[in-house]
């Protein structure tokens, strides 16, 4: 499987758990983490609201400033798309 269909997949499958780590970590704005970060507050709005996917650099930045694993930073979908199927199938 090409790197491409991974990044879909993972897209399709998890989203950002980056909210509710940040408010955990008592970081109640966007501004704050991305002051502390160096990430752009856009870049973290866009993450949070589904926008964009995390990148492992991303995450691996967030995970130390906020005291979580990475695990905490994704969550899988409600339900698994159709799309997410036919990837397993073949």
């Amino acid at each position: 499987m090409g790197k491409n269909k991974v990044y879909e997949l993972a897209t399709n499958l998890f989203k950002s758990n980056l909210r509710n780590c940040r408010l955990k970590a008592c970081i109640a704005s966007q501004t704050a983490l991305s002051r502390l970060s160096g990430v752009s507050h856009g870049t973290i709005n866009a993450i949070e609201n589904d926008k964009i996917f995390m990148s492992i650099h991303h995450a691996l930045t967030f995970k130390d400033i906020l005291g979580c694993s990475l695990d905490d930073l994704f969550v899988p979908r409600q339900s698994e798309p159709e799309y997410a199927k036919q990837i397993k199938e073949d």
